[in-house]
């Protein structure tokens, strides 16, 4: 699954879901991220995430989030009153890893006619087995 800003040249992507694990990589031209994102049994919620932004389409108040269980990636998105929607992504390492910590974060500009194939794919995406 594949996201790519309608503003700039970030993208966001998913690899195919190995059981709980996926990849997931996050780009721009000046950074680039990737790692493997345990998602336990949490991997129907990243759909719900997208349903419920096409659902909503028109708009929402506040945010909303997804953060992975040992929280190396959120996404979290707002809608503004003339039809903005901006997903913030955030990836990195988590606390216990022994590595240099990380941490790349960017907006990707999404429009609400995106939200349907969005969801559609992220159903098929993480909703495997489920």
């Amino acid at each position: 699954m594949v996201i790519k800003s309608c503003q700039s040249d970030a993208i966001l992507e998913f690899a195919q879901p190995r059981g709980e694990y996926v990849e997931v990589s996050l780009s721009r031209h000046d950074l680039h991220g990737r790692r493997v994102v345990w998602l336990y049994t949490d991997g129907p919620l990243i759909a719900d995430l997208f349903r419920s932004m096409a659902g909503e389409w028109r708009g929402w108040p506040g945010v909303k989030c997804w953060k992975s269980v040992e929280g190396e990636l959120s996404l979290t998105a707002s809608h503004d009153s003339i039809g903005h929607i901006t997903l913030w992504v955030t990836l990195g390492t988590v606390d216990y890893e022994d590595d240099e910590p990380w941490k790349i974060e960017t907006a990707l500009m999404l429009e609400p006619g995106m939200l349907d194939g969005l969801a559609q794919d992220s159903d098929a995406r993480f909703r495997q087995g489920s």
